[in-house]
């Protein structure tokens, strides 16, 4: 009844009647001079603890706090849908201000969690002179804890504290510009320092300490600048369309640490799947400039340019990628293509110098001739009598 109490307390529709009705019920005294709601959130729950577990420990929490407050002033709570305590607080004598209260939760802390490991975090709404004023101090409270768990910080917090925090908007970081700085690094396959630019921007936004939302606003621009990165080079089918960070039910739960975990690995896995597709890409690049090659050696004009319209590819790029993944030129390999196409003619026909040397392309036979003998250390004559000989004798 006391639970119950306490949340409907809250309610901003909450019914006068039904309150004195229930206030009388559970023991808590409207004619109290103050009145406020106490937000005690465990941030690191052991992860064997169950629904039970917490509710057990927040029941103990709940007992020391009445203790400390004293038998002359009332005390309801229940556990609200975020897994904090809400604490409700009738104050009857002096003193009634936040720093008493401030005093009693640290000492709360203190024999609950003398060790400091559940990183817990307890936050103190307004105080007003009329129960039903309620709904006001517990929403103050509700604000300030999800910014300070957001934030990962533990202690004891008063809302009117955190009243010179309200100029935070003019403290927001220009994003154009480290956009910009971090698509280049992108470009670039530089993953070091790619990462350690999201965690420094991640770092330095939480420094300021916006509010949540404007915090998130700042993730997201940064996060969809990632997401047009993978769009632009097609790997949006290979990376997670839904990623964490486009989650509402994880920004929802999440704390500035995970966000920012979130974003570096997004990152990564972005460059990675953008180089593993250029890897790809590229290997078919120069995979169709050799079968090309190979259905047309003999068009004695072949060229680069032919080559590179027949692919639709930029010319430079082409003889880049060439030169980088086989270690020599697209010239050099379709010379080689020619020479070793004429010695399989001169070993399985009977075609002279001047045919073998148009079916590979060449319209001047000397100059075939010259880079015949290069390439085999004989001249085609002798190259042809050598392989007229061998076959004579097998």
């Amino acid at each position: 009844m006391r639970h119950f109490a306490a949340s409907q307390f809250v309610r901003k529709d909450k019914d006068q009647e039904g309150m004195q009705k229930l206030a009388s019920e559970v023991g808590y005294r409207l004619d109290a001079k103050r009145h406020v709601a106490i937000l005690y959130r465990v941030n690191h729950l052991p992860g064997n603890w169950k629904k039970t577990d917490y509710e057990l420990y927040y029941f103990t929490v709940e007992n020391v706090f009445c203790e400390l407050l004293g038998e002359k002033n009332c005390c309801i709570s229940y556990i609200n849908f975020q897994k904090s305590l809400c604490l409700l607080v009738g104050i009857c004598e002096s003193p009634y201000d936040a720093e008493w209260i401030r005093s009693l939760l640290k000492k709360t802390i203190e024999v609950c969690d003398p060790e400091g490991d559940l990183g817990t975090t307890a936050v103190i709404g307004g105080f007003y002179t009329e129960a039903n004023q309620l709904y006001d101090s517990y929403i103050e409270a509700f604000a300030l804890e999800r910014k300070r768990c957001f934030y990962e910080h533990s202690g004891v917090f008063y809302v009117e504290d955190a009243t010179e925090e309200q100029q935070e908007n003019g403290y927001l970081l220009q994003n154009d510009d480290f956009i910009q700085r971090l698509v280049a690094a992108m470009r670039q396959n530089q993953r070091s320092l790619v990462k350690e630019m999201l965690r420094t921007f991640a770092d330095s936004l939480a420094l300021l300490q916006p509010s949540r939302e404007q915090f998130l606003l700042q993730i997201n621009q940064v996060s969809s600048a990632l997401l047009d990165f993978a769009m632009e080079y097609g790997v949006t089918e290979t990376v997670e369309k839904n990623s964490k960070l486009f989650s509402s039910d994880y920004i929802e739960i999440s704390s500035v640490s995970e966000i920012q975990t979130e974003l570096i690995r997004y990152g990564e896995q972005i460059l990675q799947q953008v180089h593993l597709s250029k890897n790809s890409s590229n290997s078919a690049i120069v995979r169709r400039t050799k079968e090309y090659i190979k259905a047309h050696y003999q068009d004695d004009e072949l060229c680069l340019e032919q080559i590179a319209d027949a692919l639709d590819v930029n010319l430079q790029y082409m003889c880049f990628l060439f030169k980088k993944q086989t270690d020599t030129t697209i010239g050099a390999y379709i010379l080689q293509t020619r020479m070793e196409m004429a010695g399989r003619l001169f070993q399985r026909t009977n075609y002279n110098v001047t045919e073998v040397a148009q079916r590979v392309g060449f319209f001047d036979v000397s100059y075939f001739s010259k880079c015949f003998k290069k390439y085999f250390g004989v001249s085609p004559k002798q190259y042809q009598n050598v392989s007229s000989n061998y076959l004579k004798t097998t």
